[in-house]
């Protein structure tokens, strides 16, 4: 989420609003999230120009991966890998086309959130030949109408400050900017050896919620919340976090982080990093606001380099949640 399914005949799931003609699929228009900005900003769309959900084909994978390295460049994957990733029950892509070539697209998964279901707005990529024209919009737009037919009704994207273009498409798209910034911290997993963390006698317990994927594949769809308790048997420090397989890595995302001392929310992060390589994951992902709490804030920041964990940009987060 370095800020979402179809059938493998291209059709969708579900009540659609997606319409096919003759082959072709229109755009769809949710009124629901219409907003004056949508509907200014994607009434430059070209007729000629179709929005639809991607096909579950090689040949699919690869146009939409071609499209990726041409506008973003961060994903390391094959073709095939991508075609993997867009096969994964709670993922969800919509492609534009002009005639039979894929220009844009957009990838989303579902995960579960205190509320129910969310849909995280994850990549978002049009080819620099046809930029300009509203795709973008339509993209996430369609992306969002889906969701809501689905029952979704909360929807999250994170944008680096600096990527302004991204940003006016979902301002346009109907979600709102939280008022602060966030700092991306992120670690890399480089080794599978397990570590010993564990101060003697602490001990650390690990639940899910959500709807949980198989026992090999980890809670894909749904939340880990790990629970560290000290000799006394007291809660010491949690950490919750959704595991996530994008377009450009697989990994786990901490939602929350919280520690009673320092050396406990370090502890936490540790016992995160250590539960990835378990689950054979590239990453563990962390938005730490750049206001708030200074005290937590520095606490968590501090655990999580000191465990490895590295800055990497600053980030919007960008928020809409429909009745």
């Amino acid at each position: 989420m370095r800020f979402l399914v179809v059938s493998i005949d291209g059709t969708l799931r579900g009540r659609r609003s997606v319409e096919e003609e003759q082959g072709r699929v229109k755009v769809a228009r949710a009124r629901a999230i219409d907003t004056p900005q949508a509907q200014g900003y994607t009434a430059g769309v070209s007729g000629a120009y179709l929005v639809r959900p991607v096909r579950h084909t090689l040949p699919e994978a690869g146009a939409l991966l071609a499209v990726e390295r041409k506008s973003l460049g961060d994903s390391p994957y094959a073709a095939r890998e991508i075609l993997k990733v867009l096969r994964r029950p709670e993922h969800y892509a919509y492609v534009a086309c002009l005639g039979s070539m894929v220009v844009g697209f957009c990838s989303s998964f579902e995960t579960a959130s205190d509320q129910g279901s969310r849909l995280e707005l994850d990549m978002l990529g049009v080819l620099p030949a046809h930029r300009h024209r509203g795709l973008g919009t339509a993209l996430v737009r369609t992306s969002m109408g889906e969701a809501l037919r689905r029952g979704v009704r909360e929807f999250r994207a994170v944008v680096a400050v600096d990527n302004v273009a991204s940003h006016l498409v979902f301002v346009g798209a109907g979600l709102a900017t939280l008022p602060h910034r966030f700092d991306m911290m992120i670690y890399e997993i480089s080794g599978r050896r397990p570590l010993g963390f564990l101060p003697e006698g602490w001990s650390l317990h690990a639940g899910g919620l959500g709807r949980p994927e198989p026992a090999s594949d980890g809670l894909a769809s749904g939340r880990e919340t790990h629970t560290l308790k000290d000799q006394a048997g007291a809660i010491a420090a949690m950490a919750q976090c959704l595991q996530v397989h994008t377009l450009a890595y697989r990994g786990l995302w901490l939602e929350k982080l919280w520690g009673a001392s320092r050396r406990a929310t370090r502890l936490a992060a540790r016992a995160v990093v250590e539960r990835a390589k378990v689950l054979g994951l590239d990453e563990i992902g962390y938005l730490a606001p750049s206001r708030g709490d200074a005290d937590d804030q520095a606490s968590n920041s501090a655990a999580l380099l000191g465990e490895g964990y590295k800055r990497v940009g600053s980030y919007h987060v960008f928020k809409a949640r429909r009745a």
